[in-house]
């Protein structure tokens, strides 16, 4: 699994050097939604609503609008052989991810995530220290000098960024302990687009992409608000 994690976070970044981040969001989150979706179906005998197809459809047409509005709003690398390969590896392995997070949360003996995420992290470090090493020729002074280079905040970032990634890992065991996949996935893409749009606009001051998120909102209200109307309609 720790394995799986790190390639699919090197596929990652590898792709931007051969594709165009448009072009990139596009057919990785695409096609991870559609591919996670039919996991869900196969291999955990999840049903999709009619719902749950309109969800999926927003979420799609809403990469498609953040897709053809970057390309129209800035050069585009284009879709590359390598880069295309780069992806669908990237969105096999995404996938694999995913499966094995549902099988962890579905697992009634794990009584210790910590310990299970721990574990992962550690295994991380030591395959991101061989990659290091490998890339560098084996030049402990190379290596040495490229980790005093970073700066203090750039450590910090690292160390958010970590604690993130270990906190969504954490939270993600949890949601798919009792949701479906099928479900779990199309809401964490519109709410993953509806906070990079927030950090595009305040922080990064780019312009707003309006119908996107619409269309984003849109996909988390076609499920929430009917859980939302029976929870008021119990209470009353």
């Amino acid at each position: 699994g720790a394995l799986n994690i790190f390639i699919n976070y090197f596929f990652g970044l590898a792709i931007y050097k051969y594709m165009g981040i448009a072009e990139t969001t596009f057919i990785r989150s695409g096609l991870s939604l559609i591919l996670l979706t039919v996991s869900g179906i196969v291999f955990f005998n999840e049903e999709i609503t009619l719902m749950l197809g309109i969800q999926i459809f927003l979420v799609l047409l809403t990469f498609l609008v953040i897709f053809l509005g970057k390309k129209n709003g800035a050069k585009a690398k284009g879709v590359t052989a390598v880069g295309l390969l780069l992806c669908l590896g990237g969105v096999v392995l995404g996938v694999i991810c995913g499966i094995i997070a549902k099988l962890f949360a579905k697992d009634t003996e794990v009584t210790d995530q910590n310990s299970f995420f721990f574990i992962t992290n550690v295994f991380i470090v030591a395959f991101a220290l061989i990659s290091v090493i490998f890339t560098n020729k084996f030049s402990i002074k190379e290596i040495g000098k490229k980790f005093v280079k970073i700066s203090w905040f750039g450590y910090l970032l690292i160390a958010v960024n970590v604690l993130a990634s270990n906190m969504h890992s954490l939270l993600q065991i949890e949601i798919l302990r009792i949701s479906d996949l099928i479900l779990y996935t199309p809401l964490s893409g519109a709410l993953g687009l509806l906070a990079g749009e927030t950090v595009a606009v305040f922080i990064e001051k780019e312009k707003p992409r309006i119908l996107a998120t619409i269309l984003a909102m849109s996909s988390v209200l076609v499920v929430l608000l009917p859980k939302i109307i029976d929870a008021v309609l119990e209470l009353c």
